[in-house]
Parts: C-alpha cells; sequence; structure tokens
C-alpha cells in the first residue's frame, strides 16, 4: 500500500512537471509580466480581500454538517479544523486535505462519527457548485454545459437515493472497499437528514458564490470585461476538473481548465493571471492563515496554562 501511495505521488509530481512545462512553452512570459504589472490594483485587492471570508463560511458549512448528525461542536473548533485543512490543502490534490478536519475534532468526536460527515460535506458542495453551473448555462443558453450538469445532478440524486441499500452491502475489495462504504454512509448522511444538511449547503453555496465573485473581480481586474455569468457558468466546470488528483493542489490542471474553458472569452495570458492569481488566494493565502493561526493558538496553549478561555482542540 505504502510502495502505491510512493508512486501515485511520482507519477503525480511528473504528471504536474509535464502539464507546467507545456504551459510554460505556451504562455508569452513577456505578455504575462505585463499583464501582471498592468492590473487595476484596486481590483486586485477587493479580490484578494475576499479570502478573508473563506474560513468564515467553510466553517460555518462543517458546523451545520456536524449539527445535522447531532454532533455539537463550536464555531471555533469547526475554524480549527478548517484552517488545519486549509494548511494541509496547499500541497494535497483534489482537496483531501479536508479529511483532517475530522482528526482536528478527534478529542471531541470520533474521527469514525466525523469522515462521513466530511464526505456528505464535499457531495453538498458538489450539488452546489452544479446547481451554479446549471443556473448560469441557462441563462447564457450554453447546452454542452446544461447536458453535463443536469446528469451530473441526476447521477447525485440517484446515489442518495441507494445510499442506505449500498450501506448494507459488504463491499469486499481491502481496503478500497472501506473508502467506498464511507462513501456510501457520506451519500446516507443527504437522505436521513436533507434539511440539515441543505443548512451546511446554503453556506456552501454563499462561499461558491464568492470565489465566483473573485475569479469575476480579477479578470476585471487584468482588463478582461467578461460577463459575471459566464464565469458563474465556466468557473464550476473548472473546479471539477481541478478536483481530479493528478497533480499537488491542482496544480497545472486549474491553469489549462481556466486557458480551455474561458479562450472564447479572454487571451491566454489573462486566463492563467486569472488562474495564478485564484490558487494565490484560495491555497496559498487560505494555507497561510491555517499555519498562523494554529501557530498561535499553540503558542497561546504553552503559555497560558491556567485560563478561563476555551480553546480549540488539537
Amino acid at each position: 500500500m505504502l510502495r502505491f501511495l510512493k508512486d501515485k505521488r511520482l507519477i503525480s509530481f511528473v504528471l504536474g512537471l509535464v502539464i507546467l512545462f507545456v504551459l510554460f512553452i505556451k504562455i508569452d512570459w513577456h505578455a504575462e509580466v505585463e499583464n501582471i504589472l498592468q492590473a487595476n490594483l484596486s481590483l486586485m485587492l477587493m479580490a484578494v480581500l475576499l479570502t478573508v471570508l473563506y474560513p468564515i463560511f467553510n466553517s460555518m458549512r462543517w458546523l451545520y454538517a456536524l449539527r445535522s448528525v447531532e454532533l455539537n461542536v463550536s464555531f471555533f473548533s469547526c475554524l480549527y479544523s478548517v484552517l488545519m485543512a486549509f494548511s494541509i490543502n496547499v500541497v494535497a490534490p483534489a482537496k483531501i486535505g479536508d479529511f483532517i478536519k475530522g482528526y482536528a475534532l478527534r478529542n471531541i468526536v470520533s474521527i469514525k462519527k466525523s469522515t462521513p460527515v466530511v464526505i456528505a460535506e464535499r457531495l453538498g458542495d458538489l450539488l452546489v457548485i452544479d446547481l451554479l453551473a446549471l443556473l448560469a448555462s441557462i441563462v447564457l443558453d450554453k447546452k454542452n454545459i446544461i447536458l453535463l450538469a443536469i446528469v451530473f445532478l441526476i447521477v447525485w440524486l440517484l446515489a442518495v437515493f441507494l445510499s442506505e441499500f449500498l450501506c448494507k452491502k459488504n463491499i469486499r475489495f481491502g481496503k478500497v472497499g472501506k473508502y467506498i462504504q464511507l462513501i456510501f454512509e457520506g451519500m446516507a448522511i443527504w437522505k436521513r437528514v436533507p434539511v440539515g444538511m441543505l443548512k451546511s449547503a446554503f453556506w456552501s453555496l454563499i462561499g461558491w458564490i464568492v470565489a465566483v465573485l473573485q475569479v469575476f473581480v480579477f479578470y476585471h481586474a487584468f482588463g478582461v470585461p467578461i460577463n459575471f455569468f459566464v464565469v458563474l457558468a465556466l468557473f464550476p466546470v473548472a473546479v471539477f476538473i481541478t478536483l481530479i488528483p493528478i497533480t499537488f493542489a491542482g496544480i497545472g490542471v486549474r491553469e489549462t481548465a481556466f486557458v480551455l474553458l474561458f479562450a472564447p472569452y479572454a487571451l491566454l495570458h489573462d486566463s492563467v493571471s486569472v488562474s495564478l492569481s485564484y490558487f494565490i488566494c484560495s491555497y496559498g493565502l487560505t494555507g497561510l492563515m491555517g499555519m498562523s493561526y494554529i501557530a498561535i493558538v499553540s503558542c497561546l496553549k504553552e503559555s497560558i496554562v491556567k485560563s478561563n478561555v476555551s480553546f480549540p482542540p488539537q
């Protein structure tokens, strides 16, 4: 198993280098540097500041997902676990660092109970992204994306509907079977407590609207007068592609997706600039916030032994 993981990491690293090399030779770096230097600083700052909202909305999403299955955890404990996940996601493919949230809360909730909730939360995230893409595609009459969004929605609903039946099946594929079983358990949460999970999905909706707004502002900062609904329709598709665990943190895959999807609306160097800016904010800055918060909490817990202040658990 360890050898498989090492081989997978090596393949991921090599694929990332290949994708980045292809992008490197395709990009006009003189135009790229000029593009960055000529960016509207006010709009860039506005887009960057939106990053501050990510931990708040993600923590609320995680909080309501846990509460939906009657796991009572404080907001600050959720914030701690989310920021820890942010710091891991900087190097983890497909945001699998999110599973660290359950580990961060292990002193309050057992990992066995929290892991299916992480999966249920991620399923809600995917549902929200899909519905946003569907809505925007209908407005723009993008039939291909409408079809893909509807197919995904049907598959999602069917999976949730069959989840309890699938949970009862003993899937015997070694350790892989255990992971599949966890996915079924996450789906079953949606079937058992749909109202509670919809509350969690509401915060996911707010978070993704902020992300779409951030990408929209970045494009305008680089002088691309793109329509908001175009970003709303295409950005979720880019997110889905980035979730394919090919490279660390989706580096190279994200840039390629942006270039191809937004080609009718923006030049190659504009889309690369926006993609890199979004990566720096959604991965780099959030990861930095996560590491800083964890370091501060650890220092305070060491220096203040007897205090009435309740700190999030490690």
